[in-house]
């Protein structure tokens, strides 16, 4: 019985003591979802890398840039010298502008700061603009400012927006009405964070989401189709169009089964002598 009595005792003094350390010992806090972050500053080495895309054109029409040597270097650019990016540092052409755009992979809310810059003082001026471009193409103006060096050089931005995947970022400068890219450097230090996200990010190419097309839609040109295009190429369409009307091809052949009957009479006629 005084066995049992201390068995008791010891336990109910086991389940006292750890009742008085669960009370003291601090509570350990679950991790939260690492919410990712991405900054315009780190250059990419392919297109598409974080979700980010070098280009050249305007916000509405825009080609992607290629990499390789160009006048400065090696690296990203576009057809004119001195349309290259590295980074958050752009210049742009004399004719088009150069844009960072990110894609965002995942709809939620962002934080988005940072500010566009002119590198200096110097140059007839730049158009700087910021742009939220929604998945069906619709552009929605951020930050748009012609920069010269009688004023401010740097424009910050600090917003928080609703995205949906699919959307982009665009960071955007031009040579401005002059059209001369002298001293048109341009800086677009940016941080985009999620603030929080709807869990819609899938494995997927996210250039799928672009509004990139060719040169001729920057320049304005219009691009129309024709059906019969690969026809004339092959020579199908030259083909069957003459010989089912009669055209040159039917007369060709014709010439052709004439001047064959005349070497044969030719021939025939020198045989008779």
């Amino acid at each position: 019985m005084k066995k049992l009595r201390k068995t008791v005792l010891a336990g109910a003094a086991a389940l006292v003591f750890a009742a008085s350390a669960a009370a003291v010992l601090p509570e350990i806090p679950v991790a939260a979802e690492e919410l990712k972050s991405y900054s315009t500053g780190v250059s990419i080495s392919e297109q598409g890398e974080n979700g980010f895309y070098y280009a050249w054109g305007t916000p509405e029409h825009y080609v992607l840039m290629d990499y390789g040597v160009h006048n400065s270097g090696y690296g990203w650019h576009g057809l004119e010298l001195y349309c290259n990016i590295n980074g958050s540092s752009l210049h742009p052409g004399n004719f088009w502008g150069v844009l960072v755009v990110w894609v965002a992979g995942e709809s939620g809310t962002v934080s988005l700061s940072g500010e566009m810059q002119k590198g200096s003082t110097n140059g007839d001026g730049v158009n700087l603009g910021v742009f939220h471009q929604h998945a069906d193409g619709e552009l929605e103006v951020l930050l748009e400012e012609f920069v010269d060096g009688t004023g401010e050089l740097n424009y910050p931005l600090d917003k928080e927006l609703e995205i949906k995947r699919g959307d982009s970022l665009i960071f955007w400068c031009d040579s401005g009405k002059g059209k001369d890219n002298n001293s048109d450097s341009v800086g677009c230090p940016f941080t985009i964070a999620y603030t929080r996200t709807e869990g819609d990010a899938a494995e997927e190419d996210l250039s799928i989401y672009l509004h990139a097309g060719r040169p001729g839609d920057v320049g304005g040109f219009q691009h129309i189709e024709q059906d019969f295009a690969a026809e004339v190429l092959d020579g199908t369409l030259t083909e069957k169009k003459y010989l089912e009307t009669g055209g040159c091809a039917s007369s060709a052949s014709a010439a052709a089964v004439l001047a064959v009957g005349a070497l044969a009479l030719i021939g025939l006629g020198r045989k008779r002598k």
